[in-house]
């Protein structure tokens, strides 16, 4: 009679169901969730520091010094691939949509000698070998079109030793310019006239020119190449005369253009062999460019070799004499650039004069800046082994910014010479960082790593100096 039934038992009830009538954990039931909880926690623990490590390991080593920067870089980022992503800061890539966006790409394509696509894996090449380290051209062109090329004293070549992709990363935010004229547009300028391009100079008019070619080949363009070396220097004096003469017979599209290199250390100081050249190139736009090759031999012993190249416009060697004091009392330790290049001009003189309408025209390229530690970061006045670095060249009275173009300039207005100018030295000034360095402390300060974004205003340059020239000849 006092039994409760089960069913009417609340309290018994609520010992036994929770709030949602599910039955309640047991003890043991509890240790095993907590330990299986715990288990997962550890497993994020041990990703997360997985994924740190990854990330860490991805930045360069920091160097000792400044020097060991360039034997010890390590890329930041895998290779990606071809022509997908770039680089546009340190760590950024942006795909080839937001790329265009970002520099309104899209908005320039109306413009008719842009090439978005050309911009574009002009980039990503860059990024491709600051990446790898590895000579890779783009299809079709030969490897001294390779990111990194340079020279030392020769034709331009790639070599690992050359540490050229360590500051590729000054480039990585390159804005594309859609008035900037390419070798493309500097083909049709001159197929437009029936002028032939003809580049004299040393070696760093060599880089110049193999770089045109490679411009010219990205650029959907081909090329035919041949090779002349059957002519010989000055005995007296390898520095003169012709060593070679390359030829390239270039196409894009409809039109085809012949460009040859002469490549001359110093020309050699008689009419004839100018003549000469300027008779198998005719009609064509002269682009030439002398200068690291000087300032040395201040003094009159260096017109013993020079008394002995034949027919200086038939002076003897006491007309020698007199010239040089001349060129000596204006120019000062430059007396040997101004004597040599004042039989160059006026034989230039001479050709337009006896050939009025031929149409030849002929435009000086600035020198190179060169970046020794010497003043004005010239060859000849280093001082050490190595590069200047962050600091910029020093000057005096007698190394002035630019030197070569203002004597050059001056010798021509002397003679009634019509110049074209090329400017570069300025835009090489500011690349100091942009030589080979193939030791820790053996920096080329005259010739640089070839890029294609390094070039780029060179062509735009001597565009518009063709222009200037194709209107008063």
């Amino acid at each position: 009679m006092h039994q409760i039934n089960k069913q009417t038992n609340p309290n018994k009830q609520i010992k036994h169901t929770n709030q949602t009538n599910q039955p309640i954990e047991t003890s043991e039931q509890a240790n095993n969730s907590m330990q299986a909880q715990s288990l997962w926690i550890l497993k994020w623990v041990i990703l997360v520091f997985v994924i740190g490590i990854g990330i860490v390991s991805n930045f360069p080593p920091q160097p000792k010094n400044g020097n060991q920067l360039r034997n010890n870089y390590v890329p930041m980022r895998k290779k990606a691939p071809k022509n997908t992503h770039v680089h546009t800061s340190t760590f950024e890539e942006l795909p080839r949509s937001e790329w265009f966006r970002r520099w309104e790409v899209d908005s320039m394509n109306s413009h008719p000698t842009f090439n978005a696509s050309l911009e574009f894996n002009n980039i990503s090449e860059l990024r491709s070998h600051a990446n790898s380290g590895k000579c890779d051209p783009p299809k079709g062109t030969p490897r001294y079109c390779c990111v990194g090329s340079s020279s030392t004293g020769g034709a331009p070549s790639w070599s690992p030793t050359y540490g050229c992709s360590k500051e590729l990363s000054q480039y990585y935010n390159y804005k594309p310019d859609k008035n900037h004229k390419g070798m493309r547009q500097v083909i049709h300028a001159l197929a437009g006239k029936n002028h032939s391009l003809t580049l004299v100079g040393d070696s760093t008019s060599r880089q110049h020119a193999n770089a045109a070619v490679c411009d010219a080949l990205r650029d959907g363009c081909s090329m035919n190449e041949s090779f002349d070396r059957s002519f010989k220097g000055e005995p007296t004096d390898y520095h003169y005369g012709v060593r070679e003469v390359v030829t390239w017979d270039i196409t894009c599209g409809a039109d085809t253009v012949k460009v040859r290199f002469y490549f001359i250390y110093r020309p050699r100081l008689n009419i004839t062999d100018t003549i000469n050249m300027l008779e198998a190139v005719s009609p064509s736009v002269v682009e030439f460019s002398f200068g690291a090759h000087y300032l040395t031999n201040m003094d009159k012993t260096a017109l013993n070799s020079i008394s002995k190249v034949p027919d200086v416009f038939g002076d003897t060697g006491d007309t020698l004499d007199v010239e040089w004091d001349k060129q000596a009392n204006r120019f000062g330790r430059w007396a040997l650039f101004a004597f040599e290049m004042n039989i160059l001009l006026k034989t230039f003189k001479t050709w337009q004069s006896d050939h009025p309408n031929d149409g030849t025209a002929f435009i000086w390229r600035d020198s190179f800046a060169q970046h020794f530690k010497s003043i004005g970061g010239e060859w000849t006045e280093r001082e050490a082994e190595g590069c200047r670095g962050a600091t910029d060249i020093q000057y005096n009275k007698e190394i002035t910014p630019n030197i070569r173009k203002k004597i050059l300039f001056a010798l021509a207005d002397d003679i009634g010479l019509d110049l074209g100018y090329s400017a570069n030295y300025e835009f090489t000034r500011s690349k100091r960082f942009n030589h080979p360095w193939p030791g820790t402390d053996k920096c080329d300060g005259t010739h640089y790593c070839s890029n294609p974004l390094f070039w780029k205003p060179m062509y735009n340059n001597l565009y518009n100096a063709m222009e200037s020239m194709h209107q008063k000849v």
